[in-house]
């Protein structure tokens, strides 16, 4: 059995979690009136050099006091309930506590750092774990770095812009229990940043696979084409989450159908398990080993002997962050978790009364839906009498219970509802200092490259506007090479069409990628080349971060002379006989031929091509999955580029 790289992680965790447990519970019985805005926790980080802004609710004509190094401020809450304390900029420094108090309420937050916040979006290969990249355990075990934070937005979406996040995030210092589930471009990207300034980093990951640039722009950003005005307006009359919930019940109910741990009664404790196989819990589906539960959708079984802490008293299960719907049984009952609108950490009261003397099962019947599915974190997943913790990670037994041969559509949210990801995911952060953007997205738009130029752009345009920061920092990946039935070198160059705004730069993935996986997992160059567009755009250090860039071209016959700038300290092939690749050139007739390249200067590179009297027109690594092999000094390819 293949368990990937949880094993000898989780074996380390798990230690007593009282202060954990008793922070869950207690607010299920609170019925405080002071709220602070959700993005806030301990361990966060700050964008220094901005004005800090702590807010958050209250009893309407009530007083908060907020005390801040040293500092205190008072704010009397409005009508509607709000209240907000303004600090002056800070520089980088920690740590640091925030105190919050409103009537008799008090909250505290510890550990905070003032640093650099950077936001990381788009979609599938940003949400890219670090766990499932290339070298993972070596990233992992080195990344125990508490300047580096991170926190993940819950994917959802909403029809309206939404003030705040319906789920508290929760930041969490890097290290080996929480750095494998995030992303792995992100966190390669603060990690290199932390240590090029020595300045704390903070990264708050919201993406969302699947999606399109058009669900992450917001409805200023739709003037730029009629056609998304109207679709706007259409989707205005529309009740998207009804709409959701819908085609998640009917996919449920097909579920259900195909199920056959619930016809046979998989919960039962006398259940046969000798043609169950095993699994190490908890793990995401895509990295569990098991081809089936990470590329179908259905049903899958989970079922384990457990030790409660205590028998004679009340226990309480912890699962934290599963990903899809969870049922759970102790023994032959069936659990409700008595807070499952609060966290995403569900608990699960177990009455002392369902307890055995002589063994206990314990069984999850879980949904798989290819992606996103199964359980990202690791840190909580235990049972607990509320002063002593007992693990359930491990090995478990697991059997498919029912997979849908005939799949329902898929969902139209993440590609056709516009606005929806920007108006949960994006907007409640606005109000949150940030220092700039990474965005690795465009695999879903790749059957539209001639919108997705002024799309892409409409859309930095509009998050900068929101922000209200600036013309801040946007660095983007251009797609890696993938071949498939999508013009992606089209895509490439719309890509970099957003170049032309202010204070925009791009990283190259195009040598990293897999011809055969949209997902690469070396992730790890990907995020080094974007903090090295950071260290020469955001802090203008005096570095090459980007690739050889095309500068022009002369003609001469069938000869072409093309100069690059961005080329370092010249231009460099990994080819021993200083080949290159992927040059073409074309006549009049516009039909292009392989050509013979090679460097003759530190800036230019001679074509030529026997099957071209006259050249007019080159191209380079102009393919879906170009094998191109130029470089800059600083070993980051040329960018795709053409004349015609």
């Amino acid at each position: 059995m293949k368990m990937g790289i949880a094993g000898p992680i989780l074996s380390k965790c798990c230690h007593v979690r009282l202060v954990g447990m008793l922070f869950l519970i207690l607010p299920l019985v609170s019925t405080a009136q002071l709220k602070v805005a959700n993005y806030f926790s301990n361990n966060m980080v700050l964008q220094r050099g901005q004005p800090i802004e702590f807010w958050g609710y209250g009893k309407p004509g009530s007083r908060v006091i907020v005390e801040w190094v040293g500092f205190k401020k008072v704010s009397k809450t409005k009508r509607n309930g709000e209240w907000s304390v303004l600090f002056d900029p800070m520089e980088a420094g920690g740590p640091y506590t925030l105190r919050i108090e409103g009537g008799d309420q008090k909250k505290v937050f510890t550990n905070i750092l003032v640093g650099d916040v950077w936001i990381c979006s788009g979609q599938s290969n940003m949400e890219f774990s670090l766990r499932r990249s290339k070298d993972a355990m070596k990233e992992i075990n080195e990344s125990e770095l508490n300047d580096l934070r991170f926190t993940t937005v819950p994917t959802t979406f909403s029809r309206d812009p939404q003030d705040t996040l319906k789920k508290a995030l929760s930041w969490q210092v890097s290290g080996r229990q929480s750095s494998p589930f995030f992303s792995a471009v992100g966190y390669t990207f603060g990690k290199e940043l932390n240590k090029d300034l020595d300045v704390p980093i903070g990264l708050i990951q919201s993406a969302w696979g699947g999606s399109s640039v058009k669900v992450w722009m917001p409805d200023e950003a739709m003037s730029i084409d009629p056609k998304l005005v109207e679709k706007r307006t259409e989707l205005r009359t529309i009740d998207i989450e009804k709409y959701y919930n819908e085609f998640k019940q009917k996919r449920r109910r097909a579920i259900v159908a195909v199920d056959q741990g619930t016809s046979e009664e998989w919960w039962r404790t006398s259940t046969d398990l000798s043609e169950w196989k095993e699994i190490f819990l908890p793990t995401d589906w895509r990295s569990s080993g098991d081809e089936i539960l990470a590329s179908n959708i259905g049903v899958v079984w989970f079922k384990r002997e457990v030790e409660p802490v205590r028998s004679g008293k009340t226990n309480f299960l912890v699962i934290s962050d599963p990903q899809e719907r969870i049922d759970v049984y102790f023994n032959e009952t069936k659990l409700d978790p008595i807070n499952a609108n609060e966290a995403s950490n569900l608990i699960y009261m177990i009455d002392a009364g369902l307890i055995n003397s002589d063994g206990n099962w314990l069984t999850f019947r879980m949904n798989f839906l290819k992606e996103n599915s199964g359980f990202k974190s690791m840190s909580e997943f235990y049972i607990t009498d509320g002063s002593v913790s007992s693990p359930v990670h491990g090995i478990w037994n697991y059997k498919i219970g029912g997979i849908l041969e005939n799949p329902l559509p898929k969902s139209w949210l993440k590609k056709e509802c516009l606005a929806a990801l920007y108006n949960y995911m994006i907007h409640p952060l606005t109000r949150y200092p940030i220092k700039g953007v990474i965005w690795y997205q465009g695999e879903s738009d790749s059957d539209s490259p001639d919108t997705y130029d002024d799309y892409f752009k409409a859309m930095i345009r509009s998050w900068r506007i929101q922000w209200d920061l600036g013309e801040f920092p946007f660095l983007f990946v251009q797609l890696a090479a993938f071949e498939n039935k999508d013009d992606w070198a089209a895509m490439r160059d719309a890509q970099a069409g957003a170049l032309t705004l202010p204070n925009t730069g791009m990283a190259m993935a195009l040598d990293v990628g897999n011809p055969n996986d949209i997902h690469p997992k070396d992730k790890k160059t990907v995020g080094y080349r974007l903090s090295r567009v950071a260290l020469e755009k955001a802090y203008q250090k005096d570095i090459v971060g980007s690739g050889p860039i095309f500068k022009n071209v002369s003609f001469d016959g069938n000869i072409a002379m093309v100069s690059f700038s961005k080329i370092g300290d010249g231009l460099i092939t990994d080819d021993e006989y200083g080949y290159l690749k992927e040059f073409e050139l074309a006549g009049n007739d516009r039909k292009f031929y392989p050509a013979q390249a090679r460097i003759v200067s530190p800036e230019m590179v001679q074509l030529k091509s026997p099957e071209v009297t006259k050249a007019l027109y080159v191209r380079y690594a102009w393919k879906n999955a170009p094998d191109s092999n130029l470089f800059n000094s600083e070993g980051l390819p040329t960018v795709p580029f053409k004349t015609d």
